[in-house]
């Protein structure tokens, strides 16, 4: 079956310490087009943004996690923390999250 969705590359197994938001930055320009290549692309960079918040706050919190899964479990649960003090629906803002991210890796973007 052709994978048709628009979802960046798996990295595969790497250690939180390691991750360096450089390796998602491609040419480091957004290319904006419906090519298939170009959507996976500006996605990637997308997600060296978030590498980039995950990684101050784990500077921030120390670096005592041994997963992901348990370092962005707590983010998560921060940013719940954050939205009560801004008096945010993170609920909602999760929620249009969502439906940016199923457009972008959507095949018919």
């Amino acid at each position: 079956m052709h994978d048709k969705s628009h979802r960046v590359r798996r990295l595969g197994s790497i250690a939180i310490d390691d991750l360096d938001p450089a390796m998602f930055a491609g040419d480091g320009e957004p290319r904006d087009t419906a090519n298939r290549d170009d959507i996976i692309h500006d996605n990637t960079r997308k997600a060296g943004f978030a590498a980039t918040a995950i990684n101050a706050y784990a500077a921030q919190v120390g670096h005592g996690y041994e997963t992901f899964h348990a370092l962005m479990g707590d983010f998560l649960a921060d940013l719940h923390h954050l939205a009560d003090a801004l008096d945010i629906d993170l609920a909602a803002a999760i929620s249009d999250g969502q439906d940016d991210y199923l457009a972008e890796i959507g095949p018919d973007r």
